[in-house]
């Protein structure tokens, strides 16, 4: 069944949604944004919103058994090639300046 992580509600119909909901077991999350020069505010609305947007359909699934979210392999571009990158949030780096993840997060939530 079609949908789009960029659209509200997954672009799915109420029906789609609804049987989605009755019969899935298993959601394996995998879908991204992950062009290298895509602009802030288009990586959050398919990475981060359209990953709130599963977890949504996901709460309402009946028979739910495991919800698997596979990430980029492009986080912490930014770093230096010999870097150790350790599973922590860093900050994020507009120039000279470091902005908030909230401050994005909240910019793009506004947009949508």
């Amino acid at each position: 069944m079609p949908g789009d992580i960029t659209l509200p509600g997954l672009g799915l119909s109420t029906t789609s949604e609804q049987q989605l909901q009755d019969e899935l077991h298993f959601i394996l999350h995998t879908a991204a944004d992950i062009r290298l020069e895509v602009d802030i505010q288009s990586a959050l609305t398919a990475n981060y919103f359209g990953t709130a947007a599963i977890l949504q359909l996901a709460q309402g699934c009946k028979q739910l058994r495991a919800l698997v979210h596979t990430s980029s392999c492009f986080v912490n571009m930014n770093q230096p090639a010999s870097s150790v990158v350790d599973s922590r949030i860093y900050p994020l780096q507009l120039g000279d300046r470091t902005a908030s993840c909230q401050e994005f997060v909240q910019v793009g939530y506004t947009l949508l």
